[in-house]
C-alpha cells in the first residue's frame, strides 16, 4: 500500500518481502545502513544512588560486555547481514564477567540472581520503544545472556511517544536504540542522550543544566564535537580516539557493524539503486520517476 518503505523494514522481514515481491509489485533493495541498528544503553545518570554506584563502575559495564554473545546477534537479528563490532571487543567470556561482578561484591542470592550493594536484588529494567521489531528481538536475547552471569533483566515494550517522553525526563534506566555516530562519524549523536542524559544536558547548555560529567566522559564529548571541525584525513585518525574511549569505558554497547538497510520500493519507480548508504536512497525522491 506504499511506494517506499523508508527505514521501517528490518532485516528479519527480508525473507518474507522477497517471497512476495512479484505478488506485491515491489522490489527489495539492500543498501548499507547509515547508522547502527539497536545499541544497548544503561542510563548512567538515572537518579537512584544504588543504580549509579553499580552502573558507573567500569568493571560492571565491562562484565556486561563480556557476557554479550555478539555473534548470536549477527546471526539471529541480522541474519548474517552484519559483523560483530570490534569497538568493545568481540570475545565472550562468562567466567571473567562473573569474576568482575564478584569482585564488585555483587554476590548471588538464594535464587541465583545477584544482589546490589544494599543487599536487594539488582534489576536491569529495559523499556524499549515500539519503533522497530528488532529492538524487542535483541532485548530478549540480552535478557537471556545477562541472566547467565546472574543478573535479573526485565524487558517491556512501550509506545514510541511515551518512550521519547521518558528519555527526555531521565526516567529510563535501560533501553535499546540506534545511534548514527559510529557509522556517520561526523555526526554528534553517539547516544549521549540515552546513556547519560544529564551529562549530555550539561554539555549542551555549557553547564547551566544537568550534571557535570567525569573527566573521561568529557574527553569523549570533546572528541565527538571537535571531529567535524577537522580536515578529513585528520578526522579519520581522531575517530579512532573516540572508538578507543568507548572501548575502554563501555559507555554503551555497540555490538554490531556493517549492517545493511533493506527497503521495499514500488516496482514502477525508476532511477533507484542498491549502491551506497540507505539514507542517500531514502531521501533522494527528487531523482526518482514513475514508469508507465
Amino acid at each position: 500500500e506504499v511506494d517506499h518503505s523508508y527505514e521501517y523494514v528490518t532485516i528479519p522481514k527480508v525473507a518474507m518481502l522477497k517471497e512476495n515481491e512479484k505478488k506485491g509489485h515491489y522490489k527489495v533493495y539492500i543498501n548499507k545502513l547509515h547508522r547502527t541498528a539497536n545499541d544497548i544503553h544503561l542510563n548512567l545518570t538515572y537518579e537512584d544512588p544504588v543504580w549509579r554506584q553499580v552502573v558507573r563502575d567500569v568493571r560492571f559495564r565491562k562484565a556486561l560486555n563480556l557476557a554479550l554473545n555478539k555473534k548470536e546477534f549477527v546471526n539471529s537479528i541480522f541474519l548474517g547481514f552484519a559483523k560483530p563490532s570490534s569497538i568493545e571487543g568481540t570475545d565472550r567470556n562468562l567466567e571473567e564477567a562473573g569474576r568482575l561482578l564478584d569482585e564488585m561484591g555483587l554476590v548471588k542470592g538464594p535464587d541465583g540472581f545477584r544482589l546490589g550493594p544494599e543487599g536487594k536484588k539488582f534489576i536491569i529494567p529495559f523499556e524499549v520503544s515500539s519503533y522497530y521489531d528488532d529492538f524487542i528481538q535483541l532485548g530478549e536475547l540480552v535478557v537471556e545472556q545477562w541472566k547467565e552471569v546472574g543478573l535479573q533483566v526485565t524487558l517491556k515494550k512501550i509506545e514510541n511517544s511515551l518512550w521519547n517522553s521518558r528519555v527526555q525526563s531521565n526516567q529510563l534506566q535501560a533501553t535499546i536504540m540506534f545511534t548514527p555516530g559510529p557509522v556517520q562519524w561526523a555526526r554528534q549523536e553517539w547516544g549521549q542522550n540515552l546513556w547519560a542524559p544529564l551529562w549530555d544536558k550539561w554539555w549542551n547548555t555549557s553547564g547551566k543544566q544537568g550534571e557535570e560529567p567525569p573527566a573521561e566522559a568529557k574527553a569523549l564529548f570533546n572528541a565527538i564535537f571537535k571531529l567535524r571541525e577537522l580536515p578529513l584525513q585528520e578526522a579519520l585518525k581522531k575517530r579512532e580516539d573516540i572508538r578507543k574511549n568507548i572501548g575502554e569505558n563501555y559507555w554503551y554497547y555497540i555490538h554490531s557493524e556493517d549492517i545493511v538497510a533493506p527497503v521495499a520500493v514500488n516496482e514502477k519507480i525508476g532511477n533507484f539503486t542498491d549502491k551506497g548508504w540507505g539514507i542517500a536512497q531514502n531521501f533522494a525522491g527528487e531523482q526518482w520517476f514513475f514508469r508507465n
